[in-house]
């Protein structure tokens, strides 16, 4: 699912974007974290630029307690546009 950001980031050093895309968000409550992985942009080969993004962990992965797409998204933007 895309993303679109408010403002342009680096995906790579010299190539930005504000289209971010994810397949699958994982929750693990073994390690109380939840991660995705972002596809970010193409680089000069073709090869999706991927960065593995923590949305939740530790006293924020308790206090958000069952997360939703939405909130994932929003979470995923604030982490990116900080």
């Amino acid at each position: 699912m895309e993303i679109h950001l408010s403002k342009q980031i680096d995906a790579r050093s010299a190539i930005k974007t504000d289209v971010v895309s994810y397949t699958t968000i994982t929750d693990s409550q073994d390690y109380k974290t939840v991660v995705t992985e972002l596809s970010m942009a193409i680089d000069e080969y073709g090869n999706p630029i991927k960065q593995i993004l923590v949305l939740w962990e530790g006293e924020e992965y308790d206090a958000i307690g069952q997360w939703t797409d939405e909130q994932a998204e929003a979470r995923i933007k604030e982490l990116l546009e900080k």
